[in-house]
Order: structure tokens, then C-alpha cells, then sequence
């Protein structure tokens, strides 16, 4: 009896031991995919990546060896958990863009390099009409703002770029965030003349977004051109043959020439409709009378600038401080 009873229990044990090993097989089989068919795309792990070079050609696989890029790129650099840098050739030069862990393009291969500058920043340089412009991205490969840079400087925390002859500085956000602009000096050309926006941090802090204070900046000088310079309205200027400040340009400023100006107050108004801005310019113009004498003149301009329905910028009004003190009336 005793014998039976042991056999009996050494099948049980048997059976147990089995169906363990078949539940952390199911286990296990469960908690790692099987690889993928031809043509099906890997998905994205979100966490780290392994790259590995095979006959001099790089790819990516998971920590626990499971192929999700076959080794057919150039060259593969980690940006983050689910981006990385590759580069393509065509035997003349390289290109750089960035591919998702799944191998799926995400940003085009345009760049002649990606560089990182720590706190979330990556620069990428790429050549446009035999002049190099710089990008700045974020480890996801996501831009942080969306604009080429003639220069991209980022030191002691500190990020510096500038664009013709406007410069900047910022401080970047954190992760995913943004920047933080502390100096701002936009130059925008009136003629041979410029306008200048020069702004502190202080200032900044209460105006619009950047990409909305490079539009107004440009619109501004679009509009001293039309004064001084073309005589003639941009087209998508809201100025009629009977507003007030198109017969005053018309009038007063045919025998004026212009030296520079400066921005040096923007205001956001707030409207039910679409945004509004006024902002304040200091300007400094010569003024020629009818027997040649020239005099110098320096005067306030504001000018209102609404946003339309489809992002356009146009003139709203305009007025000169100098001319409504005088009566409308400069020297003749």
C-alpha cells in the first residue's frame, strides 16, 4: 500500500512540475513578442535600445537581443528611448535624419550633422544654397521652435542664435519644454535703414510669443518702407485713399528721408475676435523743405496690427505723435 501511495505521489509531483514549466513558458512567451514577418514593422519599445554593427552596417535591437532594425544603416546614434539619428549616403555625401525604434522616418535626412548640447538640446546643421542654417530639436525629434538659425550657441545653460543680423538669448525649459527668451534684438531693413526691437527680460515676460514678435517686428518695417521709401500700400495693408493715416503718408512724408527707429513698447489687445496689437516706434527721419533746407526729426509712431483669420499680419491704423501736436502739419 505504501508503495502504491508513493507512486502515486511521484506522478502528481511529475504532472506539477510540468504544468509549471509550461505557465512560465506561456509566461515568458507572453512578455516578449514573437519576431516580426517580412514587411511587418517592429514596434516601438520605449525603452533603451542595443546598436549593433554587422558587416560594417549598423541596426538596433532590444536589451534582450531581439532585432528591431536590421543592419542596412551607415551609421545609428541613440537620441532617445525611441528616436534615433541615422545616416544615409548616396556615395557622394552623407545625410543625417532621425528614425523611430520602429525604423519609421520621422525627420528627413537633410543634415550634415545632429549635435548635442545637453539639457534636451540637440543642434543639426544643414546647407542651404551653399550657406549653413542650424535647427534645434529636442531629443524626442520635436523642434523647439520652428525657424533656421544663421548661428546656434548654447553655453553655460545659456542659448545664443541669431538670424541675419538679429541676435537672441534664451534659457531652455527643461524636457520637452521651451524657451525662455531673456534678450531680445530683432533688426528688421527699412531701405538701407533698419528698425530694431530691443527688448529685456522683464519686457519679454509680459508680451506675446516669439514667433508672434518677429511678425510684428517685420510688419513695422514693412510699413516705415511704405512711408518713406515705396509711397506705395502693402497689399495686404488695410489702408484705404480716405484713412487718416494714408493721407498723412501721402501728404507729409513725400520729402522726408529716412535714418532708423525702434520699437519700444508692444501691447496685446484684447478682442472677441482676432488678435490685435499696438506697438510704439521711435523714429528719426530727415525732413527737406521746398527751399532744400533739411532739419532732423524725431517722433512717436504707433501703429495696430491685427492677426487675421488665416495668420496674415495687416495694418490696422496708424498715427505720428509729432503731427497730431502740431495740427497735421510739418515743415513745408
Amino acid at each position: 500500500m505504501n508503495r502504491r501511495f508513493r507512486l502515486l505521489v511521484l506522478v502528481l509531483l511529475t504532472a506539477v512540475l510540468f504544468l509549471s514549466a509550461a505557465i512560465a513558458s506561456l509566461a515568458f512567451s507572453g512578455s516578449e513578442k514573437p519576431a516580426k514577418k517580412n514587411g511587418e514593422q517592429a514596434e516601438t519599445t520605449g525603452k533603451p535600445v542595443s546598436l549593433f554593427v554587422q558587416n560594417g552596417l549598423w541596426g538596433a535591437r532590444t536589451a534582450n537581443g531581439r532585432v528591431l532594425i536590421e543592419p542596412t544603416w551607415y551609421y545609428l546614434r541613440a537620441m532617445s528611448d525611441s528616436v534615433l539619428i541615422a545616416r544615409r549616403s548616396d556615395g557622394k555625401q552623407d545625410r543625417f535624419g532621425l528614425i523611430r525604434t520602429n525604423g519609421e522616418q520621422l525627420v528627413p535626412f537633410l543634415y550634415s550633422a545632429f549635435e548635442p548640447r545637453g539639457n534636451d538640446l540637440w543642434i543639426a546643421a544643414l546647407s542651404e544654397n551653399g550657406t549653413v542654417k542650424y535647427h534645434l530639436y529636442h531629443a524626442d525629434g520635436t523642434r523647439w521652435i520652428n525657424r533656421s538659425w544663421d548661428s546656434a550657441e548654447y553655453t553655460n545653460g545659456v542659448l545664443s542664435v541669431k538670424e541675419g543680423e538679429s541676435s537672441y538669448q534664451g534659457t531652455l525649459s527643461g524636457s520637452g519644454g521651451g524657451i525662455t527668451w531673456t534678450n531680445w534684438q530683432q533688426v528688421c531693413p527699412v531701405g538701407i535703414s533698419r528698425l530694431v526691437m530691443n527688448l529685456d527680460e522683464e519686457q519679454l515676460r509680459k508680451l506675446p510669443a516669439a514667433d508672434v514678435l518677429q511678425h510684428l517686428g517685420s510688419t513695422c518695417a514693412e510699413y516705415l518702407t511704405y512711408l518713406f521709401i515705396t509711397r506705395t500700400p502693402p497689399e495686404d495693408a488695410r489702408i484705404s485713399a480716405e484713412d487718416p493715416g494714408r493721407i498723412k503718408a501721402d501728404r507729409y512724408y513725400t520729402n522726408c528721408r529716412f535714418r532708423d527707429a525702434a520699437i519700444t513698447r508692444v501691447l496685446e489687445l484684447k478682442t472677441d475676435r482676432f488678435p490685435m496689437y499696438t506697438v510704439w516706434m521711435d523714429v528719426r527721419f530727415e525732413e527737406t523743405d521746398s527751399n532744400g533746407n533739411t532739419q532732423n526729426v524725431r517722433t512717436g509712431m504707433t501703429l495696430q496690427i491685427s492677426r487675421n483669420a488665416t495668420g496674415d499680419y495687416t495694418f490696422f491704423s496708424f498715427n505720428d505723435a509729432r503731427l497730431e501736436a502740431t495740427g497735421g502739419a510739418l515743415q513745408q
